[in-house]
């Protein structure tokens, strides 16, 4: 199955929200980064809230994260501020993959992202933490 995906901005919640489904690759996701970045409601105030339902994850392994990030950074598609990201996706075996995600990311783009079950939680985490996140001691 190949990957679909869409964006939708909520610019009342601050909020650019990705559905994904299908198998997920590298190149999908910059085009979809690509394509939300280059929409004129763009806004470089928004969090991210990436819904991942019925997606396979079988072909991001590290080395292509490792690539999806790269590609990010030489685009410059990823973040220009420090946000927030919320990744929602109820299957166990790609939880791991998300926690090198979360990892990385965080070094690698300067995100703070965490991963929930049901997009419920993942809205309720995104609205709670309102305030600036601090950045890492390094």
């Amino acid at each position: 199955m190949t990957m679909q995906a869409n964006y939708k901005f909520e610019p009342g919640h601050r909020l650019c929200v990705y559905r994904i489904s299908g198998a997920v690759t590298a190149k999908g996701l910059l085009n979809l980064f690509r394509s939300a970045r280059d929409d004129q409601a763009w806004s470089d105030e928004y969090r991210f809230l990436t819904i991942l339902e019925n997606a396979s994850l079988a072909r991001m392994d590290t080395g292509a994260i490792n690539d999806l990030m790269l590609g990010m950074q030489d685009e410059a598609l990823g973040p220009r501020k420090r946000p927030q990201a919320a990744i929602v996706c109820n299957d166990l075996l790609s939880r791991g993959l998300l926690a090198f995600w979360v990892a990385a990311s965080a070094s690698q783009l300067g995100t703070q992202e965490k991963v929930f079950d049901t997009e419920e939680d993942a809205r309720d985490w995104l609205a709670a933490a309102e305030t600036a996140i601090p950045l890492p001691a390094r």
